[in-house]
């Protein structure tokens, strides 16, 4: 490992600090992919085994290496660490003529830093949680990593080695931050539904209702970016797919239903226009029944076909009506039907 060939071995403790120990936390299969994560190339990591089968004539898919990226920082989301400096400071420092190569600190996102806030407090903190040595919570990227050129803002490691000198990550893989809201663990805590951005329907292949949400991460509450995550409010999720259902974002055929509609479908999403018949019948239909999703609709459509024929056909001149419903309305039905058993065909071909 890095660490081991920059210090003195018989003056290192390698140890994981705090609750960062693989093989209590996830059993033989995570302990073993720790172990090839810290033994491959110079510092371990994804880019370690990158390096190494480079070294032997071969290459990884970049997918496969997203893939690798992604499970990991999902199976070590609480050993998630974040650059202190800010990146016009790293690559100053990197860039020094004939310089000595510097470690790259590091703040832990489970142990409090000594940078962040009152460096005594962090200690004493630190130390409470299990750490003591000068640096707090801090862990360091070694000068020999293959990551240190980039000093990525944000990594995951298998390990600490604590050295004579300082405590350095083991098993480094770079990461990108918006990955850790989709592992879904609790160390990543969302805000309420932003009111802008809106909230939006996505079609096929996420076929939901999703909501801007900001997000922070760890004990430091590092700033992640805005993400989307399904709406799970149901009126409001209701209101939005209305208004994609009626402008034709979700069945294509009823855009032919916009130039003859009474109100724009945009008047959905506006929650004091519910007291208007159409608009409240319509989001109550969709809310009480849990339909925010094509997939969802086209499942009630598949015993009760006739669902939300009278809530859509308000929205037409009544002279409009009795022909929406006898001649178009069957034909919206098997059109969503199809589009439903497409994106299942689509979903098996890409897997198999």
């Amino acid at each position: 490992q890095e660490e081991a060939s920059s210090s003195n071995n018989n003056n290192s403790n390698k140890s994981n600090s705090g609750n960062n120990s693989s093989s209590g936390r996830g059993g033989p299969l995570v302990a073993q992919l720790s172990a090839t994560l810290a033994g491959q190339g110079q510092g371990g990591g994804v880019e370690g085994m990158m390096e190494a089968a480079h070294a032997h004539g071969h290459s990884i898919p970049t997918p496969l290496l997203d893939c690798l990226r992604r499970a990991i920082a999902a199976g070590w989301a609480d050993q998630v660490a974040h650059r202190i400096r800010r990146t016009e400071q790293v690559q100053r420092q990197l860039q020094q003529p004939h310089g000595k190569r510097h470690a790259v600190r590091y703040a832990a996102c489970n142990t409090p830093s000594t940078i962040a806030g009152s460096a005594g407090g962090a200690v004493a903190a630190a130390n409470a949680a299990g750490v003591n040595d000068e640096w707090g919570g801090d862990v360091f990227l070694h000068p020999r990593s293959v990551l240190h050129s980039a000093a990525p803002e944000f990594v995951v490691y298998s390990q600490v080695v604590r050295t004579s000198k300082r405590p350095y990550m083991g098993g480094v893989t770079a990461i990108e931050p918006h990955w850790l809201v989709q592992s879904r663990t609790p160390l990543a805590v969302l805000s309420p539904p932003l009111a802008d951005p809106p909230p939006v329907y996505r079609p096929s292949p996420t076929d939901a209702v999703l909501a801007w949400h900001d997000a922070k991460y760890g004990l430091h509450e590092w700033q992640l970016p805005p993400c989307l995550q399904p709406l799970e409010d149901a009126a409001a999720a209701a209101a939005v797919f209305a208004a994609a259902l009626l402008e034709g974002r979700v069945v294509p055929g009823f855009a032919e239903l916009r130039p003859v509609l009474l109100s724009p479908p945009s008047v959905v999403m506006r929650p004091e226009m519910r007291g208007v018949a159409r608009v409240g019948e319509l989001v109550s239909a969709l809310a009480g029944n849990r339909v925010s999703s094509l997939r969802s609709l086209v499942s009630l459509w598949s015993w009760q076909p006739r669902f939300l024929l009278p809530e859509v056909a308000a929205w037409l001149p009544r002279a409009r009506q009795d022909f929406f419903a006898t001649h178009m309305w069957p034909a919206l039905v098997t059109e969503a039907k199809e589009l439903v058993q497409a994106q299942q065909q689509q979903l098996l071909q890409h897997h198999f």
